[in-house]
Parts: C-alpha cells; sequence; structure tokens
C-alpha cells in the first residue's frame, strides 16, 4: 500500500510542485542575497568615500589654522625685528630685553586664544634668547642635536609635523617645527618655531571616521610614522605605504576592495593639503558582510516558514487535482470496455473539466459513428447489389446487340449495324470483366460511345470535345462515374434548350496526387434551390437510379471525405461538375 503511494499521481504532482516551490524560494533567497551584497558594498563603499572626504576636510581644515597661527607669528614685524638683534644689542640694554619679550610674549600668547595650540617656542642663536633663555626663548644651540633638528634642515621642506613618539613627555602631543624666514634678506633663516598640538585634536576627528566597528583609520606623515589612528591594524607602518603604492589607487578614487594579510578590505586614502600627511582608512569586508548574513539568516527563515505552511496546502491541491483524474481514467475505462453511452459528468471548468467533457463528446461521436458504420455497411452492401444489376442486365443486352450487329453487316443495313455496334461497345466497356477500378481512357471512351449513340438518336445535335491530357490516361478510378454525368447533361441540360443542341467539354487536371476531372455543358443551367441540394439523397434522386447521390457516395466510400462531386451552375448558361479523386496507378492483383 505505502509502495502504491509512492507511485501514484498525487505522490508526484506533490513533489512536483513542492520541489517547484522550494526551488523557487531558494533561487529567489540567493537572489536577493547576491543583489542586498552588491547594494550593501555599493552602499559601504559610497559611505566610506564621503566619510573619509570628510575626514580628510576636517583634519586639512585644522592643520590650516594652526599653519596659519604658526605664519602670523613667523611674519610678524615684530618677530623678525626681535629675532633680527644681536646679542650686544641686550646685553647692553636690559630694559630693551623686558620690553621686546614682552611684546613677543603678547603676539604669542595670542595664538593660545585657540584650543589647537598647547605651547609656541621660538629657537634662535640671537635675539632675547642669546640674553637668557625662558619658556619661550630658546638658543637654537639647545636644540641642534634634536632629531627634528636634523630631519628639518636635511630636508628642502620648510616645516614638520612631528608624532608625539618623537619626544620623552610628548606622547600626547603632535610637534609641529617651522623655519623663520629672514623677510631682508631672501635665503636667509631667523631661527626656528615650535607648537605643541594635542594628538586629542587629530585623534578626535579620526575617531568619527569611524565606518563600521572595525573600521581602521591612520594618519601617517611621509616617514611612515603615525600620527594618529583607530583600530591600526598593520604590523608595520611600512604596510600602508606598500598598500597605496601595488592598489593603483588615487587619492580621490572611491573606495576599492583589497588584500591584507589573507583578509579582504574596502581600502581608500587622502592625502592632506599643507602637510606631508596621508589619510588612510581600511573598511573589513566581514563587518560588510555582517548584515548580509544577518539578512540570510532572516529570509532562511521565511522561506522555512513558507514551506511549512505551503506543503499541506500543496498535499491537498495535489490530492484534489487526482481524484478528478481518477474521474477520467474511470470513463476512459469504461469507453475500452465498450461502453460509449456513459453520462457526462461535471468535473471542473478548467483544463481537466473540458478533457472530461471533451472525452464525452468524442464518446457521443464514436458511438454515432459505430451507428452511421453499422449503417453504411447496409449501404454499402446495397450499392454493391445495384452495380450487381448494372451488370448483369448489360451483359445480357452486350451479346444480343453484337448478334444485331453482325446480321445488320449480312444484310448491308449500315446504320443499324453501326448503332448496334457502338451500342455494344457501351455495355462492353460498362460491363468489362468485373472490375470496377478502370483507367480513365476506358471511362472516356466509355462516354465517347455513349454520346456518339446520342447524336445518331437526335441527328448529331451534341457536340463532344475531350480535352484530358493523355499523361491523365494510365491513371485508375472508380468505373461508371462520367457517363451517367454525362446523361444527366444531355438529359437535363442540352435536351431542354429550345433548339435541343449543345456542347459537352471534358477536362482534367493533377494538382499534387489528386486529379480533377470536369464535365462542362451548356444546357439550361441548375435552379440555385435544386443545386443545393443536389447531392442529397431524396427520393427523387433515387427514381433515377444511378443518381448523382450514388455517384457521390460511392466516391467518399471509396476515396474518402474528401473526395466526390462538385457542382457549379447558372441558369441559361450551363452546369460544371467537377470529379475529385486520387492520383491512382493501376492496383494490384
Amino acid at each position: 500500500m505505502k509502495t502504491k503511494f509512492f507511485q501514484s499521481f498525487t505522490f508526484r504532482i506533490f513533489v512536483v510542485t513542492s520541489l517547484i516551490i522550494f526551488l523557487s524560494l531558494v533561487s529567489l533567497t540567493a537572489l536577493n542575497c547576491y543583489t542586498t551584497a552588491r547594494r550593501e558594498t555599493s552602499q559601504q563603499i559610497h559611505s566610506g568615500t564621503n566619510t573619509l572626504n570628510q575626514t580628510a576636510s576636517f583634519i586639512q581644515y585644522r592643520v590650516h589654522a594652526i599653519e596659519g597661527i604658526m605664519n602670523v607669528i613667523c611674519y610678524d614685524e615684530t618677530i623678525q625685528t626681535v629675532l633680527s638683534y644681536r646679542n650686544e644689542y641686550y646685553s647692553k640694554n636690559i630694559a630693551n630685553w623686558n620690553i621686546h619679550t614682552t611684546n613677543c610674549r603678547e603676539i604669542l600668547y595670542n595664538s593660545y586664544t585657540t584650543d589647537n595650540i598647547d605651547e609656541i617656542r621660538l629657537y634662535s642663536s640671537s635675539g632675547p634668547a642669546s640674553f637668557e633663555e625662558t619658556n619661550e626663548f630658546k638658543r637654537l644651540s639647545s636644540a641642534t642635536q634634536t632629531e627634528w633638528y636634523e630631519r628639518l634642515n636635511s630636508s628642502e621642506e620648510s616645516s614638520l609635523w612631528l608624532p608625539g613618539n618623537f619626544f620623552d613627555d610628548g606622547a600626547d602631543h603632535i610637534l609641529y617645527v617651522k623655519k623663520i624666514a629672514d623677510l631682508q634678506r631672501l635665503g636667509n633663516y631667523l631661527g626656528y618655531v615650535t607648537a605643541s598640538i594635542p594628538v586629542a585634536k587629530i585623534a578626535d576627528i579620526v575617531d568619527q571616521g569611524e565606518l563600521t566597528v572595525n573600521t581602521c583609520l591612520v594618519v601617517m606623515n611621509s616617514h611612515d610614522e603615525i600620527i594618529a589612528s583607530t583600530n591600526n591594524l598593520f604590523e608595520e607602518t611600512s604596510d600602508v605605504r606598500t598598500l597605496i603604492e601595488s592598489g593603483g589607487l588615487g587619492d580621490s578614487d572611491a573606495l576599492t576592495q583589497t588584500a591584507y594579510r589573507g583578509e579582504q578590505y574596502l581600502m581608500g586614502y587622502r592625502d592632506i593639503p599643507n602637510s606631508d600627511w596621508v589619510l588612510v582608512m581600511m573598511v573589513p569586508y566581514r563587518d560588510v558582510l555582517a548584515t548580509i548574513w544577518r539578512f540570510l539568516k532572516q529570509m532562511i527563515l521565511s522561506v522555512g516558514l513558507v514551506i511549512l505552511i505551503c506543503l499541506p496546502i500543496m498535499y491537498k491541491l495535489s490530492e484534489s487535482l487526482n481524484s478528478r483524474i481518477v474521474i477520467l481514467k474511470d470513463m476512459m475505462q469504461q469507453s475500452s470496455a465498450g461502453n460509449f453511452l456513459t453520462e457526462p459528468i461535471e468535473n471542473g471548468r478548467d483544463e481537466i473539466g473540458e478533457l472530461t467533457n471533451s472525452f464525452y463528446q468524442m464518446q457521443t461521436k464514436i458511438s454515432k459513428l459505430v451507428e452511421d458504420q453499422y449503417r453504411l455497411g447496409y449501404e454499402i452492401k446495397d450499392l454493391e447489389f445495384q452495380v450487381l444489376q448494372s451488370q448483369i442486365n448489360p451483359h445480357f443486352l452486350y451479346n444480343t446487340l453484337d448478334m444485331i450487329h453482325w446480321m445488320g453487316l449480312k444484310h448491308h443495313c449500315i446504320e443499324v449495324s453501326e448503332a448496334a455496334g457502338m451500342l455494344g461497345e457501351f455495355y462492353s466497356l460498362s460491363l468489362g470483366h468485373g472490375e470496377t477500378i478502370v483507367p480513365i481512357l476506358d471511362e472516356l471512351r466509355h462516354i465517347q460511345a455513349y454520346v456518339h449513340i446520342q447524336n445518331m438518336r437526335f441527328e448529331n445535335r451534341i457536340t463532344f470535345f475531350n480535352e484530358v491530357p493523355p499523361e491523365l490516361y494510365d491513371y485508375y478510378m472508380i468505373k461508371i462515374v462520367l457517363q451517367p454525368i454525362v446523361e444527366n447533361a444531355i438529359s437535363h441540360g442540352i435536351l431542354e434548350r429550345e433548339d435541343e443542341t449543345g456542347t459537352i467539354t471534358v477536362r482534367g487536371e493533377m494538382e499534387g496526387k489528386v486529379i480533377r476531372l470536369s464535365v462542362s455543358d451548356n444546357g439550361v443551367g441548375i435552379p440555385k434551390e435544386r443545386l443545393e441540394k443536389i447531392l442529397e439523397k431524396d427520393a427523387h434522386q433515387k427514381k433515377h437510379g444511378y443518381g448523382v447521390w450514388n455517384i457521390h457516395q460511392r466516391l467518399r466510400l471509396a476515396y474518402g471525405e474528401g473526395f466526390g462531386l462538385a457542382y457549379q451552375s447558372e441558369v441559361g448558361v450551363g452546369t460544371t461538375v467537377t470529379v475529385t479523386l486520387p492520383a491512382m496507378g493501376k492496383p494490384e492483383g
């Protein structure tokens, strides 16, 4: 029983529909995940690019503000004047030292009105520091051994940004160093100015640029020294420069995907103008995928829930569909047993219902065809009996007419002999040797003999034309088809004219494997109401013996529904009868 269920149509429909739903939902989920991944990646790239640009802009603004303050100090007239005095000037006049240092401090203190700078110092070989060092004024000799002094003088730059780890006590500060150019003597420098900047002023901006929890932002200078960073993932600062150079990135490009130590990242960088800094952003691709995984889990849960809901529904639907197919199967089994009289069944209005209704209609037609076949069996026997009669009667007449023909010749009665001879030939062709299929040529000879006899009777009032191509002569057809048509043309067409004179033309053509023979006369024609019923079986036609209905039925029974007679007629003009039959050679046997 269980095996039968698994082989049932219900189970197959259930499995197929369930698989279709499952595969559709899985495909939809995969497609949604793919599009979501692309969309999320595109959004993260767009957001990361905007964040990188904004962070770089904020850092640039802060750098520009600090550099502006330092330029004001370096190019201030008082600062320039004080630093240009020689050592002896202050040694001889301490009052000037007090005045100048006070004025310089006021200029330096003005820079403290912003919170960007904690401390500013002036380094020079002359000026106030040469007389006495203070917190603001330092002798240049005390800086010549520092690393920043060596780096600045070994480069062509006029300023440097140095990280806090340059100094023992400056881990929380960034040092900005700038040469003070002598405005009176180009190419000369009066000294150096340094500004101590809290790292937090840059680090706060960097922290605000975190796109995801694990986003890495690094600000580093041209010496690969980190100025500020968040979530620094680089083991070596030189790795940053390597990634920039190997990635083919531009400082205005959007974030692009890159690999670092076996992990994928979205990476971008921006150069900070007016400094040797570069801002680098690294967004782990796993942070981007985290959103996609959350979406995927939701989709899987939703798909599982939909499948659980759909399974019982699909089973009930499969069972309902199969029950209607079982009804149709029972109808077919009854038909195969010979019972074509089943009652119509209501089996829905969809395709299965239409199929059930069509099968019922087919049953009805088959039942009718069985009845018609049974009836046609009797009709064929009746037609065969008529043919047998038509053969028996002329057999006796043929022998008698042959005797009359020879008696006419013996007694020199030429007209009697000719009439008897033609009539004998006519019946000889009708009788033949008992065959029912003859060449078209014999049919043409048959009607020629018939017309000749009628002309002897009616004083040559009938003109006959044979326009059938000779290449059709050797094709075969049922005999005694054309003669009754010609007989009707003479009796009901030509002889009903006032002059009782007319023409009969027989033509033939072949199209593909179909032959059409036409018999045309210029008789009185057939009225329309009679023409419409001429191929119907009625008492009027049946009393004429071999009527056109008989010929039409013989052709259809022998060759099929597509063959037979066709009439065209116009009152006062004439009638054309077309015989359609298949192109057949000599039958075997």
